[in-house]
């Protein structure tokens, strides 16, 4: 019996005759007709189911390799344009550049590429690079080239436009595979009328993964870790800040507040009262001790808790010194605003009201509230 089954030919003509006896009527004629008609109609059903299991194969397969193939993306972009004077951001709102950074900073930290071939860059995590400026740059703790570039260290950066895996990210058993490619397009923009040369700098982290949670964990681990270093690194210091000129002259600069850059230099705790020799000194001293201590006038509610002085006289006669022994004594910060290169009464105010200054080589801008400077208006005769 075993080999009249498995024949499938003999396996459908029993079936065949099984129907076949169990319609039998005992009419010769209807008899004869279902036993010519049930083999088609029988034939034309197991082809039918046949096919159907032959397609749901296909089916379940492609499923199958789809499932396995999709790869989820993220890509992360930045764009600046760079000119003589300035660099100016394109992502808007977008702080893109600082999440690349702390990406880029990340692998060469981990060490998660084992490059081969990089590209290395000298920078610092912290603070910008600081200037060599012998009248504004106080700190006397840096005072040679070694001390300044001992605060940096060489970053290893992927090579452009090379998939590189990132290992296995995500949580538990739903760990999957990480790549990421670096794309870098540079391309030089000129003005209508030639007058200045830029270049536009377009940058992009592109992410694929099977798995798009094993994306946005790496990204997330080089995020948080990137915060910690610059909790580790937080600067207490004062600085002197001086607008940056968007355009090399001294012409009125319409920009928004948005568009102002500012460079900036430590100040030190050496210059002090103690240095100064004025007859007015203890006056001034009594109203900026009334002034911090909310004494005297200022302790009366409502009364404006600010202070100005006007300051007048030829140059080293000891207007800079003391406006920088009065940054020492109220413990804040110096912001320069050059009267003559503001436009409007509106754009005064933005340089006054905004809190978030954007600093030369700074990825993040710093917050400083009225408590924590002193404004230095420059030529206010000239207004």
């Amino acid at each position: 019996m075993s080999g009249l089954f498995g024949e499938d030919g003999n396996l459908e003509g029993i079936q065949t005759m099984g129907i076949v006896n169990s319609l039998k009527t005992g009419n010769i004629v209807l008899d004869m007709t279902f036993a010519m008609i049930i083999p088609m109609v029988l034939g034309i059903v197991l082809g039918w189911v046949a096919n159907i299991q032959k397609r749901l194969g296909e089916i379940n397969w492609m499923i199958h390799f789809q499932k396995k193939n999709v790869l989820h993306t993220r890509i992360i972009r930045h764009s600046k344009m760079t000119s003589t004077y300035s660099t100016t951001d394109l992502d808007g709102d977008s702080q893109n550049e600082i999440l690349i950074k702390a990406i880029q900073l990340y692998l060469d930290h981990k060490d998660i590429l084992k490059l081969k071939t990089a590209e290395l860059e000298l920078r610092q995590i912290g603070e910008e690079e600081k200037k060599n400026n012998y009248y504004y740059y106080d700190n006397h703790n840096s005072t040679t080239l070694a001390d300044t570039l001992s605060k940096y260290k060489i970053v290893k950066k992927p090579m452009k436009n090379i998939w590189l895996s990132l290992g296995k990210h995500g949580e538990g058993k739903e760990e999957h595979e990480v790549s990421l490619c670096v794309e870098e397009r540079k391309e030089d923009v000129n003005d209508k009328d030639n007058s200045q040369s830029r270049q536009r700098h377009d940058l992009a982290l592109r992410f694929e993964s099977e798995g798009k949670d094993a994306i946005d964990d790496f990204i997330d681990q080089a995020y948080t870790w990137y915060i910690d270093q610059l909790r580790c690194l937080e600067d207490d210091s004062r600085y002197m800040y001086e607008l940056k000129s968007t355009n090399g002259t001294n012409e009125t600069d319409e920009s928004s507040s948005s568009d102002h850059t500012y460079k900036r230099y430590q100040l030190s705790d050496e210059k002090t009262f103690e240095s100064l020799f004025f007859k007015e000194k203890e006056t001034i001293l009594s109203i900026v001790n009334n002034f911090t201590n909310k004494t005297g006038k200022y302790s009366i509610k409502g009364y404006p808790n600010k202070l100005g002085l006007l300051l007048h006289g030829p140059p080293g006669t000891g207007k800079t010194s003391l406006i920088k022994a009065l940054a020492q004594r109220t413990g804040r910060s110096i912001v320069n605003v050059p009267l003559a290169r503001i436009g409007t009464n509106a754009e005064l105010a933005s340089l006054l009201f905004d809190s978030k200054y954007r600093v030369e080589g700074e990825s993040v801008p710093i917050n400083l509230g009225f408590k924590d400077v002193i404004f230095v208006m420059e030529d206010v005769d000239a207004v």
